[in-house]
Parts: C-alpha cells; structure tokens; sequence
C-alpha cells in the first residue's frame, strides 16, 4: 500500500511538471530571448533575465537594445565587469551609427549610450548624447537629467541648473531633482535662496540624508545655531558622520544648552516664596526655531543677526 501512495504521488508530480512546462512553451511560443529577458527582469529575475538576454545579445549582436538590458541585469547581480563589457558595446553602436553622416541617431538610442557613458564615468561623452537628445526633444526628462548630472559631475554648476530647472518643472515634485538644483543652485550662485532652503528641506524628510548636513552647514554659517543642530542631529539620525569641527561645533553648543538649564533650575528655586522643600523637575531646554531672514528683492538668505542684504541692500524680512 505504502509503495502503491508513492508511485501514485510521484506519478501526479511528473503529470503536474509536463504541465507546468507544457504552459509555459505555450506562453514563450513566438516571444523572443528579448522579450523573455525583459519580463524576467519586471519580476526581478535576473539571473533567468541574463540567460535569456546573453542568448538575445548572440542572435543579434549589433542590436542595442539587449546590450543596455543586459547591462542593467549585470549591475542588479553586481556583476560590473561583465556590465562594463555590455555598455562598452553600446557606446560602440552609437559612436558608429553618429559617424555615418546619412544615419539618424533615434532619440532611445541616444540615450541609451548616455546611459551606457555614465555607467562607464566618461561624462564627457555621456554629454554629447544627452544633449543630442535634448536637441531631438527638449521636454524629454531623461535626456535634460542625463545632460544635468554630467555637468554637475563635471562641475560647470551654472549649465547643470539649467538642465535641472526643465527637469524641475517636468516633474515639480521630484526629491532627486529637487536636491542636485539646490546643489547646483548654489554651487553657481552667491548666496544662498529660500528656494534652495525649501528644495533641502523636503530632502531633509524624505530624500538623501546629506539633504541635512548641507542644510545645517548652511544655517551654521549664518548663524541660525539651534536650526543647525537640528539638521546635524537629524542627519546623525539618519547614520551620517560629521566631520571633527563640525562634531566639536555640535557639542559645544549641547553644552550651552545644559548650561542654560542648569541657570534656569536655580532661578526657579530661587524664587520660590516660602521655605517648604519641594522635589523640582530639572527643566529640559530645547532649541528654539529661529525665524529666518531673507531679502525681498534678490531672495537670498541674510545672517541671523543681519539687518540688510550684503548683495543689494534691501532690508531683510523674516521668512514665514
């Protein structure tokens, strides 16, 4: 009987296998390596995404297509050698199809080996095919990111604000664009904004940790102490490490802080009418938020302690 349950079960599991792989050659019947890969990769599938896609990549090598996706698939599986490889021949593609003078580069394509020269740091490059493709279609995001990151890797600020500024009103609420204009902005620009402290701000809840220590750097140097020590303990929150002088700076002014509480303790005893003794509660000061100053005309932030803009004149007004 014993011997009888296992032939049975094993006979049901061999049935349930031929079905299984009858599906799924129903499934693949007329898809392509490409088309198998790319669904594999949607599912996170990488490693049958690479099979299928190194098979794709054989059966038309001077296709562009399954080298990006292959390459993507290879940095998913930390696998940079091989993803090197794959986008090397992408640059290829493209740097041939741009000398033949009576062949159009598409605007993917462009992309693609914008793509393929970032992967490869070579920003130089990766700008030339960003900005053709901004050339191709001024309102595509990607390229005007693509043309944006270069040149702020490059550090020519002033152009890649530019290009963040269209990415910016492409999708006004992007936290990634928001931080690399603030970063931009004013890296290009004397002075810093209210807009950048806005862009900062919002990273500083929901984006890249450094959102905060930029922003503390910023209020530290203008005097906004307590608005500092809030972004810097934020950011520690977040696994950040300061450097010494501005970790010796952070300390120094906690111990103001006790300082300032200790004084206040024994101003509340010492005010007490009778001589009854009671138990006190030590008093926990805490940081007061500072109302920051800006200047109507240009927007830049003044000094705490400031009256006037150093940059026009105009007298600085508290920023709601």
């Amino acid at each position: 009987m014993k011997n009888l349950y296992i032939i049975l079960v094993c006979t049901l599991f061999c049935c349930c296998l031929a079905s299984c792989g009858s599906t799924q050659k129903v499934e693949s019947k007329g898809e392509s390596n490409f088309t198998l890969g790319v669904r594999a990769m949607e599912s996170n599938d990488y490693t049958a995404a690479a099979d299928y896609l190194e098979k794709a990549v054989k059966e038309k090598p001077n296709d562009w297509e399954p080298l990006v996706k292959l390459g993507d698939t290879y940095v998913k599986l930390n696998r940079p050698e091989n993803a090197k490889e794959a986008y090397t021949k992408v640059t290829q593609i493209v740097a041939k199809q741009s000398e033949n003078e009576n062949a159009k580069v598409s605007l993917p394509l462009l992309l693609a080996g914008g793509q393929a020269h970032l992967y490869l740091q070579d920003y130089y490059k990766a700008f030339y095919c960003f900005r053709e493709a901004v050339k191709k279609k001024s309102s595509d995001y990607d390229a005007n990111w693509g043309a944006g990151y270069c040149k702020f890797q490059l550090e020519v600020y002033q152009e890649a604000k530019l290009f963040f500024e269209v990415c910016h009103e492409l999708q006004p609420e992007n936290l990634d664009v928001m931080f690399y204009l603030a970063r931009s902005t004013q890296k290009a620009e004397r002075g810093v904004t209210k807009k950048v402290v806005e862009w900062y701000e919002k990273n500083a809840v929901a984006g890249p940790k450094e959102a905060s220590l930029y922003l503390g750097d910023i209020y530290r140097h203008s005097d906004y102490a307590n608005r500092a020590m809030e972004q810097y303990e934020h950011y520690l929150s977040k696994g950040g490490t300061l450097d010494k002088h501005t970790a010796e700076w952070l300390e120094q002014q906690k111990a103001k802080i006790a300082e300032q509480g200790k004084k206040e303790n024994a101003a509340t005893v010492a005010k007490m009418a009778d001589n009854t003794v009671v138990e006190t509660a030590p008093v926990k000061t805490a940081p007061v938020k500072e109302t920051l100053k800006v200047c109507p005309k240009c927007g830049r932030l003044g000094d705490k302690n400031a009256e006037i803009c150093e940059f026009d004149g105009e007298t600085l007004s508290e920023l709601k």
